[in-house]
Order: C-alpha cells, then structure tokens, then sequence
C-alpha cells in the first residue's frame, strides 16, 4: 500500500475514533459494576443480582435507582450479569473513589486494549499486512461498526475479554502455552464462554497450557466464593440459567435467537420497559420464555461446536488455527449466545484486517467496507424504517459472510517473522 493511501486511511480512521473518545460516556455496563460492589460494601447482598426468574427481563434490583440516581447517572440501568468476584473485589474501591473516576479510568484504557487487540491478532495471525495498516483497518472497523462503537460508549468489560481472549491465541501460537492459559482463564473468569473454546488447545496438543487455565481459573473460582461466599455464586448460576432460558428482541443483539424472534408472530413476546433514570430516557425490548425444544437445540448447537472443534483443530496447519478456527470459533459461539450482543464479535473482528492481504485489497477491501456497512450506525438510525429486526438480521449476515471469509479466503505462507515466547 502506497504512502499516501496510508495517509488518506489514517485520516478516515481518525474521523471515525474522535467522536467516539471525545464524546460523553453512558457507561451503562460500567454502571452495573459498580452498584453490585456498592451493594455487596453497603452489607446487601441481596441485591447484587436480579430475579433468576424465565423469562429474563433484564432488569435490575429497583433499590438500585436511587443509588444510580445518587451518582448522576441518566439512562438505563441494568442488571449485574458478571460473576461475584468482581463486585467482591471493587466493593473496596467504592468507599475510596468514585464512580467518576472509574469512568474516566475506563474511558482511557478501553480504547487502548481495543488498539492492543488489533495489535494481537497481527502478530496471532502473522498477517503480511503492514503492522500500521492492520491496525488501522482493525480500529475502522471496530470504531465504524455498533461492534466497538457501542462498546466503547458502554464502557464494557467485554472488550477487556476479548483482549484476553486474542491475547490468549497470540501466546498460544508463539509457544508461550502457560501464559495463554492463565490469561484464557482469567477472561473466563469475567464471562465464562471462552471455557468453550479449551478443545482448541487440547487438540494443538497444548497441554500446559489447559492445566494452566485448570490451576488459574481454580484458583480465582475458589477465591471468588472465598470473598463473596456461596450464597452469591448461585444466584449467579440462577441468573445464567435464567438468561440461557430466556430469547430477547432488541436490534443490538445479533444471534441466532435474534433470527427466530423475529419470526414469531406479533404479540408473541413480552414487552419490556428499560428501568432508566429519568424514565422517559429507557429503551425497551422483548422477552419471552424458550420452549424446551428451542432450548434443547441451543445447547445442542453449543455441544456441536465443542465437539467439533478439536476434530477440525487437529487437521489444521498452526496457521490456519489462527487465521481461520478461532475467528470462525468466535463467531459461531457468539452467534450461538442466548444474549449475542453487537459487542461479543470484537475478538473475531479483531482477525478480519488479514483478509486485506488474504484477498488482495480490492476484493478484501470490498468485502469489509460492506461488513462494516451491514453493522454500522447507518444501519441501527435504518431501524425505524426497515424494522428492528432487520437490523439484527443484517449484522447476522455480514457476520455469516465474514465467516465464509475466513473459511474461503488464500492461504499464502505466513511472513517468517519469528517472536520468542515470553
């Protein structure tokens, strides 16, 4: 790519990422946090989690709005949905700072673990790509697309478990196995999916690696239910029950779920009123109650994808494991997620800048400028007009056909670039 192409691609990316880091955060995900550890340091337990009742409705304890109240917030509330060790260990700090504060902290380190995630899965896929050029195509793409743009406005841990998670991948490839299976368990400490994805390394014969993840992810269970005690652990366990149970309707969430409630007839779905402060600032969404047989082809689709994937691990080249399987892994356990929300596709976008150089860059080009269309803004401000289903069924289709290509693209012989583990 010639200088001056970099130049006009930095300039676009730029447009793309100030608005983002300059404009006021919701934070609402960060919110949640941060009223369960004030409720856990406040000597209320009861109210770190809401009702595990089916169908989920996303909504939080209501003792919650006078506090969120109290810290200024305005917009939604949501519930907790992040295990107790989290809201053990930042209940200390609620006495020390603000929340504020922690706004700001996260507010600046997010976009730089969305820059390191790119940076990652550069060096995972040991694409031919210019370093500068993957990492720009990859911030368009988060920054242009609901993916990393809604993300960023949440403030959400996800983007810290994606990071782990490509973190995870790029240690695995480089030879450094512990470490990618303590940082694998740590990001399945903070939402347990990436446990889905252990076959992988048992099937590359990375077995330091596993017993890694078994040692550290034991030890922050076992620290987790020493620091907020049993109780809290299964009101956790209730609660993604509950969610797994449970198909929502709402134009951020983009899964197969999504797909099937859109062919529900009409009055089929209970509506939901977002619990906000003011009120009149809520959203709302749909909810109903899985049938068993829903229910039980959900899992079964999970079990396949687990069974499958160290049969398919274990035939490929290293670079296709990297290149190929765990983008299209992370796709698929995504799209399969009862609550496949916009912002779980980060760590596989994170791989889709090494189709530029798969593809070539007008083919690669192409296909990425139209996924990025499929999931942007322009799509979700489309919504009114051509119904919030579809928004979700375009993000699911641009997904599907990043998948394909994934799967389809060349495999030219990787840049014989070697890094030592660390």
């Amino acid at each position: 790519m010639r200088r001056n192409h970099i130049l006009l691609l930095a300039v676009i990316v730029l447009a793309l990422v100030v608005p983002f880091l300059t404009a006021e955060k919701a934070s609402e995900d960060l919110l949640a946090l941060w009223l369960a550890a004030m409720s856990l340091s406040q000597g209320t337990p009861e109210l770190v989690y809401s009702s595990g009742a089916v169908p989920f409705t996303m909504q939080p304890p209501e003792a919650w709005i006078p506090l969120a109240e109290g810290l200024g917030h305005e917009g939604n509330i949501f519930p907790y949905l992040y295990p107790p060790l989290w809201a053990a260990l930042f209940a200390p700090l609620t006495g020390m700072v603000s929340f504020a504060t922690l706004e700001i902290a996260a507010s600046l380190i997010n976009p730089l673990l969305l820059l390191a995630t790119s940076w990652l899965a550069w060096r995972a896929t040991r694409s031919r790509l210019p370093c500068v050029v993957f990492l720009l195509i990859g911030q368009g793409l988060f920054y242009a697309t609901l993916v990393g743009g809604i993300a960023i406005l949440q403030n959400q841990p996800q983007i810290l478990v994606a990071c782990l998670t490509v973190l995870a991948v790029e240690r695995g490839r480089s030879g450094a196995q512990i470490t990618a299976g303590a940082v694998l368990a740590l990001a399945a400490a903070i939402k347990l999916y990436p446990l889905l994805f252990v076959p992988i390394l048992l099937a590359r014969g990375q077995y330091r690696g596993v017993v890694s993840l078994l040692l550290i992810g034991g030890a922050l269970g076992l620290g987790s239910v020493a620091l907020a005690g049993w109780p809290l652990h299964a009101e956790f366990l209730e609660g993604v029950a509950a969610i797994s149970a449970t198909a929502i309707r709402i134009p951020a969430n983009f899964g197969v779920d999504a797909l099937v409630t859109s062919l529900l007839p009409p009055g089929s779905m209970q509506a939901v009123q977002a619990v906000s402060f003011p009120q009149s600032a809520g959203s709302n969404w749909f909810v109903m109650a899985k049938p068993d047989g829903w229910l039980l082809a959900g899992r079964g689709g999970i079990l396949l994808v687990v069974l499958a994937l160290p049969l398919v691990a274990a035939r490929l080249p290293e670079a296709r494991v990297c290149d190929t399987l765990w983008p299209v892994a992370l796709i698929i356990v995504a799209m399969l997620s009862p609550l496949a929300w916009c912002y779980y596709y980060i760590a596989p976008l994170a791989f889709a800048p090494d189709l530029v150089a798969r593809m070539g860059a007008r083919r690669g080009g192409v296909l990425l400028l139209g996924i990025a269309l499929a999931m942007s803004r322009l799509a979700l401000m489309a919504g009114p007009h051509i119904g919030a289903n579809a928004v979700s069924a375009l993000a699911v289709a641009a997904m599907l056909t990043l998948l394909a290509g994934f799967v389809l693209a060349p495999h030219p012989e990787p840049a014989g670039v070697s890094r030592a583990p660390t």
